[in-house]
């Protein structure tokens, strides 16, 4: 019963897997789980930075706008 796609059954065994106990994260030899872990900080750390950038943006230009207003509003107070 051929299906014309390879066999998994057959043909030459691969080389074997080899499982990596250390890595080079950030200069720093580590086991491979604790530079998981690390990357998975950096992640946290890169995105929370993130969202406080938007977040300051956001709120300079609310503080512009008010401030603008405020001018404004006092500018038309002096004319009068």
């Amino acid at each position: 019963m051929a299906t014309g796609g390879p066999s998994l059954t057959t043909g030459t065994p691969g080389p074997p897997l080899v499982v990596v106990d250390r890595v080079v994260f950030l200069g720093l030899e580590l086991i491979s789980g604790d530079a998981e872990v690390a990357l998975y900080i950096v992640f946290a750390l890169v995105l929370v930075s993130v969202v406080a950038a938007i977040l300051g943006a956001y709120r300079l230009s609310k503080t512009k706008q008010q401030l603008k207003r405020t001018v404004a509003g006092s500018l038309r107070m002096q004319k009068m």
